[in-house]
């Protein structure tokens, strides 16, 4: 499981890899749209085959301009590239596969970006990925984690007494939780 799937808030949102897939701004996939009009466009723009003329005429037909309008496009069709087009396919996998979680979304990179942590993760996204999403990547039995810990202790005996008795009790907490799982 991973480290950020533990909180059950965050699970309902993260447990998917279409969530980190937009996280690290990885292409998306549009065979998960559930609506059929969105996933039979975005597809057909997906399409390696198209020309700059035919991902102009599928955005102008009505059923284009039906998901363009969807998605909340402001652009001019006619001018629309088979590079471009990327962006409108990007466009409607996250108002069908994210709508409902948009912003708690939005937070989750806002806070990354203000730790300087969403580059990172846009530039490496596969050493990030096992943060995000569900893996045994992460598992730690408790004497592996106690075995990482070391205590740093002030100078003072009193202060240190008191760190080594609060030490000692975050092990037994640690090793309490381990053995009921």
């Amino acid at each position: 499981m991973s480290v950020l799937l533990s909180n059950q808030n965050v699970q309902r949102y993260l447990s998917q890899k279409i969530t980190y897939s937009y996280i690290s701004k990885e292409s998306l996939c549009p065979d998960v749209n559930t609506d059929i009009l969105t996933k039979t466009i975005a597809n057909k723009l997906a399409s390696a085959k198209l020309t700059d003329g035919e991902v102009q005429a599928l955005l102008i037909e009505d059923d284009g301009l039906d998901v363009l309008m969807r998605i909340g496009y402001r652009g001019v069709p006619q001018r629309e590239t088979v590079s471009s087009s990327k962006d409108i396919i990007r466009s409607t996998c996250i108002n069908d596969q994210f709508s409902t979680v948009l912003s708690q979304l939005m937070q989750l990179e806002e806070g990354l970006s203000s730790c300087g942590l969403l580059e990172s993760v846009h530039i490496f996204p596969e050493v990030w990925k096992p943060i995000f999403t569900p893996s045994n990547q992460f598992q730690l039995t408790g004497d592996q984690l106690l075995d990482e810990a070391t205590g740093d202790y002030s100078s003072s005996q009193i202060l240190k007494a008191l760190e080594i008795n609060t030490y000692k009790v975050f092990f037994d907490v640690i090793q309490d939780l381990y053995e009921e799982g």
